[in-house]
């Protein structure tokens, strides 16, 4: 069987929509603790920053990782949860490189 993806969609610099996404996601992962999430944030496609160097996506990111429960923050793939905790502000990035803390990266934030 193939494994499930749910993917969070969210408008760059739209805290609320990334609340909300989060929610969405919580919810997925009780009703399928298995559920694989991705998120994805529209509005910067001519910027040539990274996602996390422009202050509406890590705005977005931070709203996203403030409300995702563990069980769902640790369903997204390392290195999402790694971009959301450095546009959260844990953490920074050297190049292509994302530096955090192994234990909040393999154990969620909470």
């Amino acid at each position: 069987m193939n494994p499930l993806y749910l993917v969070l969609h969210m408008k760059g610099g739209e805290v609320e929509e990334a609340r909300e996404a989060a929610k969405a996601g919580n919810l997925a992962v009780k009703h399928d603790p298995k559920v694989n999430l991705i998120f994805s944030i529209a509005g910067f496609d001519d910027d040539p920053r990274e996602l996390d160097e422009i202050p509406e996506g890590r705005a977005s990111l931070k709203a996203l990782v403030e409300r995702l429960e563990n069980a769902a923050f640790l369903r997204f793939e390392p290195a999402q949860r790694a971009m959301m905790l450095v546009g959260a502000g844990i953490g920074y990035r050297r190049g292509a490189q994302f530096i955090v803390p192994d234990v909040i990266l393999q154990e969620g934030v909470k």
